[in-house]
């Protein structure tokens, strides 16, 4: 190896090396405010984006202030602003080179016009509730089970199956214990449970780890 040829690799080696250690201590900062009253707007979304690709880099919420900073940017970046909260237009910057601290200032939304006058909410009480013991379900949910047995209410149940026979297995397992009220039930549990009628339930849990209050002889 030459002496020229080793001056070329060691060129290469800390050009290489340059490019891993750009500054990356550039930042954004700005305010966002109401175009008509010039109030904060507190947790206006700031998403910030890449110029070149568009790819999301960093997103954070305004503070009290309306104020926002992204701070540990590298200088070699071109960026853009998007800011967006409910009810108000959304706006997006221009490119951004960062250098140093850069501060763009106040930008202002202005109300979206095309908002709905009204907004009607409509909800459903839940329906299913999960626990770390138990699955809690409502028989309500179950329309096509109404008029039947208790038999169709579980068939609708995630962790329970019902074969042509009638017979039930949870979870693959056919050694379980049925409880209506917190009392246990006597004899087959099939035939009880197709006996009884769906609109007679209210509610059904299926508990997956029973403590030793439903198995005291620790089956």
């Amino acid at each position: 190896m030459t002496l020229r040829m080793l001056k070329g690799l060691v060129y290469m080696m800390a050009t290489a090396c340059g490019f891993g250690l750009s500054a990356q201590n550039a930042s954004i900062s700005g305010k966002i405010l109401d175009q008509e009253t010039g109030e904060p707007i507190e947790y206006a979304t700031i998403s910030l984006y890449n110029s070149i690709d568009s790819i999301l880099i960093n997103g954070l919420v305004t503070n009290e202030q309306g104020a926002f900073e992204f701070d540990k940017l590298s200088e070699d970046l071109s960026v853009y602003l998007s800011v967006s909260f409910m009810g108000y237009e959304s706006y997006n910057s221009s490119s951004i080179s960062p250098s140093g601290a850069t501060d763009v200032g106040e930008i202002r939304l202005g109300i979206n016009q095309t908002m709905l006058s009204e907004v009607e909410v409509t909800g459903k009480a839940v329906s299913s509730a999960h626990r770390l013991d138990k699955q809690i379900f409502r028989a309500d949910q179950f329309q096509n089970a109404k008029g039947g047995s208790a038999s169709d209410v579980l068939q609708n149940l995630p962790a329970v199956s019902i074969n042509s026979f009638g017979e039930i297995s949870v979870r693959g397992a056919t050694g379980f214990v049925v409880m209506v009220n917190g009392k246990a039930i006597q004899g087959d549990a099939a035939t009880f449970l197709q006996q009884y009628p769906a609109n007679a339930i209210k509610d059904i849990e299926v508990i997956t780890a029973p403590s030793a209050k439903y198995d005291p002889d620790g089956k």
